[in-house]
C-alpha cells in the first residue's frame, strides 16, 4: 500500500503514457473513499485499464 500510494502521480502519469486516457475535469470518488480523489477514464474503469494494458503485452 505504501508503494501504491507513494507513487500516486507517477502511477497515473504511466497509464496516460501507455494511452489511458482520464476525464481532467472529474475527481472521481472511489468506493469506500471518505473524499474525492480518484482519476476517472474516459472508458469504464476496469475496460480502460484492461484494455490499454492488454493492447501493451
Amino acid at each position: 500500500m505504501k508503494t501504491l500510494t507513494d507513487q500516486a502521480l507517477e502511477s497515473v502519469e504511466w497509464l496516460e503514457d501507455i494511452g489511458v486516457e482520464f476525464d481532467k475535469d472529474q475527481v472521481d470518488m472511489p468506493v469506500g473513499a471518505k473524499w474525492r480523489r480518484g482519476h476517472k477514464p474516459l472508458k469504464s474503469v476496469g475496460y480502460a485499464y484492461i484494455e490499454t494494458l492488454k493492447n501493451l503485452y
